[in-house]
């Protein structure tokens, strides 16, 4: 799970946006993004699951960009 985080992380960073805009537009805690995409959490509880949550969503839209 800990690499799907880090790919839609990349796929953040492409976009040339960074990870630390991505979490304030989201309203999200810069730690817990870095903390998830680092494995420190694993994004069942709390913010750390609306992180995991909006990075799955990112990583689908820009799946579906590419398609």
């Amino acid at each position: 799970m800990n690499e799907e985080f880090k790919l839609a992380a990349e796929k953040i960073r492409e976009n040339g946006q960074t990870l630390s805009r991505w979490a304030v537009q989201n309203g999200l805690s810069v730690a817990s993004v870095y903390m998830l995409i680092r494995g420190a959490h694993r994004g069942r509880y709390g913010e750390s699951r609306r992180v995991a949550q909006l990075l799955r969503k990112e990583l689908a839209r820009q799946h579906d960009r590419q398609a």
